[in-house]
């Protein structure tokens, strides 16, 4: 159902430590859920920490290894354009204003915080990344909003141990729900359209990559691009 977006993972066993993959037409972002994983490019080495994400252009061959239980996220979309290796580190963007906002508020109950990792700071053709990180019993991507026009997009919930979890609502319209479902760490749901909030269970927090493709990489590569905010909620400060 998605058009350009895909989605894998990558877990290293005793077995098996290592993978290499050609990219093809297609670029992609790595996204460490666990440290240790390391992706030899072009004779470059890229050593990825918790929570580090790597863009890998199209057309590029990667070796990827890891010890047994590293985990990770690679993520992909046709692309239209060349370009080179580029490593986002988390501890660059954690303490960066710059590279994150908090959004949401204590009265509603929707307050997050969103990493915003692979933007205009890394030459990719569609792709955008990042994740969101919710204070305990937080609805997240509040007010509920879409950008079918502009983007299709993917959440994956990680770093949610049980008993956590969320539901996840994606729907054109709320009297015909198209997803309502409960989600948990490993989770992955796809979002071709429609209205996406996500309820995190009293107590917990909603944790989630997202990852988006942007339809006309001139105009819709960009986050704030082409959101739409369902019209019962006009009011609600979004970003």
């Amino acid at each position: 159902e998605l058009r350009y977006l895909n989605y894998g993972r990558l877990i290293f066993t005793e077995e098996i430590s290592d993978h290499t993959f050609s990219s093809g037409e297609r670029e992609r972002i790595l996204f460490a859920l666990t440290p240790g994983v390391q992706v030899d490019i072009a004779g470059k080495t890229f050593a990825l920490a918790e929570h580090d994400m790597l863009y890998v252009p199209r057309n590029a061959e990667a070796k990827v290894s890891g010890p047994p239980g590293a985990d990770l996220v690679v993520a992909g979309s046709l692309s239209d354009k060349d370009g080179e290796p580029q490593m986002v580190r988390y501890e660059d963007v954690r303490d960066n204003p710059d590279s994150y906002f908090d959004v949401g508020s204590e009265e509603l109950g929707t307050r997050r915080r969103i990493f915003n990792m692979v933007g205009h700071n890394v030459e990719a053709s569609r792709l955008l990344a990042g994740f969101t990180m919710g204070e305990k019993s937080a609805w997240t991507s509040w007010p509920p909003h879409e950008h079918h026009n502009s983007k299709e997009e993917f959440y994956l919930f990680f770093n949610m141990p049980k008993p956590a979890f969320s539901v996840q609502f994606v729907y054109s319209n709320v009297d015909e729900m198209e997803l309502v479902e409960v989600v948990q760490s490993g989770d992955c749901v796809t979002i071709p359209g429609g209205y996406h909030p996500t309820a995190a269970a009293p107590g917990y927090s909603s944790v989630f990559l997202w990852v988006m493709a942007g339809y006309d990489p001139e105009k819709d590569r960009d986050f704030k691009h082409g959101i739409n905010i369902q019209p019962d909620y006009q009011d609600v400060k979004f970003i």
